[in-house]
């Protein structure tokens, strides 16, 4: 398949459908990507946490929406921990409950298909798969660390006892992150 022609345009170009031409679009909109496909005239469009999984969708790379529903969610460390081998990345059963902690906290899921593929699943829209993006460990690793340093560094945390003991936990975690980002 050839490279699609993508080009940025303001978030407020999409409101106008009936005007846009023929081809491939991407804006920012706030914190995600909008990807609006042109190409057959029937205007598709995905929005995405990530601009490379948008640019990816835009150029026929990866699906979403119906193609994630025959995957399992990952609910339990001990599945994380079986699909994160196939990927080959270890992970304990502590490791892995961080992790789907981070998820869980963030209202995201990891769900895993074939061969121990994975995708992130945003919770928000239950069971509807519009915007579930492949994701592998590596970056369900990177979004934690993400997170964390968000949390850490965001402020907002109270200056009483159980804020201290709140940012020693995020502290804790930030080191256990940062060991499985070197890991995987």
């Amino acid at each position: 398949m050839s490279k699609r022609t993508i080009q940025m345009v303001n978030p407020k170009a999409f409101m106008n459908m009936l005007d846009m031409p023929r081809g491939c679009f991407l804006a920012k909109d706030g914190d995600k990507w909008v990807a609006l496909d042109n190409s057959t005239y029937n205007f598709w469009v995905e929005e995405f946490t990530q601009k490379d999984q948008a640019i990816r969708w835009l150029q026929g790379e990866i699906e979403v929406g119906e193609v994630a529903k025959a995957w399992d969610y990952i609910d339990s460390p001990e599945m994380l921990v079986e699909v994160s081998a196939m990927q080959g990345v270890k992970l304990n059963g502590d490791e892995a409950g961080l992790v789907l902690g981070y998820f869980e906290g963030h209202e995201y899921s990891l769900m895993a298909g074939d061969g121990g593929a994975t995708m992130r699943h945003d919770d928000q829209y239950d069971n509807n798969h519009r915007g579930d993006i492949p994701y592998s460990i590596r970056d369900a690793i990177e979004f934690c660390w993400e997170q964390n340093e968000d949390l850490v560094m965001g402020g907002g945390i109270p200056v009483d006892e159980s804020g201290k003991e709140y940012l020693a936990s995020l502290l804790r975690d930030k080191q256990i992150i940062e060991q499985l980002m070197e890991r995987a």
